[in-house]
């Protein structure tokens, strides 16, 4: 038996098809300091950032909370550097050739592994860590720490860490921002039950760590 035809308009389903195609490439995730990611290997942000120290600074920054997060808990620290990359590369397709990617990974892991931060153990297992946790005020605002580390149980100690990485200069008003800052997350952990609160700068490019 002859069955029925059914007629398609071409033009319609052009359309659709390229509809489709462009659903299936990812747009490029603005970062959080508003990072726009260009050709391969070449990161530009906004006229306001483009001093080096700062695109790097922006670029390590969300590198780091990356480890640890939900998602990225096991393994030693190079897997989770390794997945950091891997899913900064997701975000940002096309930022970094594969070679650079690597290079990376071994800045990141220099930087941890750096003879200041090393000795505190902020990367070390065993640990709860919390990355970038939104944390609401009594006054209701929402400050959101780097990395905060406690104990796997009880509420017996906590450390919060904010990462820098511009020139550390003790007596200048930013760095005095920087430090009170931190001692509003530290109040903050406070008012949540834990009793030996410490908290710190890290100078990540210095590698200075700077206790609160």
């Amino acid at each position: 038996d002859d069955k029925e035809g059914v007629y398609v308009d071409p033009d319609e389903e052009k359309k659709k098809k390229e509809e489709a195609e462009k659903k299936e490439v990812p747009e490029p995730i603005a970062m959080e300091a508003s990072m726009i990611m260009q050709e391969p290997a070449e990161i530009r942000l906004r006229t306001t950032y483009e001093d080096e120290n700062t695109r790097k600074g922006v670029l390590y920054h969300e590198l780091l909370s990356y480890i640890d997060e939900e998602g990225n808990t096991e393994g030693n620290i190079e897997k989770k550097v390794a997945r950091a990359v891997e899913k900064f590369l997701r975000k940002n397709p096309g930022a970094l050739q594969d070679s650079d990617a690597k290079s990376l990974e071994k800045e990141v892991l220099g930087m941890i592994a750096s003879a200041k931060a090393k000795g505190y153990g902020w990367f070390d297992e065993g640990k709860k860590i919390l990355c970038e946790q939104s944390i609401v005020s009594q006054e209701g605002k929402n400050l959101r720490p780097d990395r905060i580390i406690l104990p796997a149980e009880g509420k017996d100690w906590a450390e919060v860490v904010d990462y820098k990485f511009g020139e550390y200069e003790n007596d200048s008003d930013l760095h005095k921002k920087y430090l009170d800052q931190v001692r509003k997350y530290m109040n903050l952990l406070k008012d949540m039950g834990y009793t030996d609160v410490k908290g710190y700068l890290w100078y990540v490019f210095d590698d200075d760590v700077v206790p609160v």
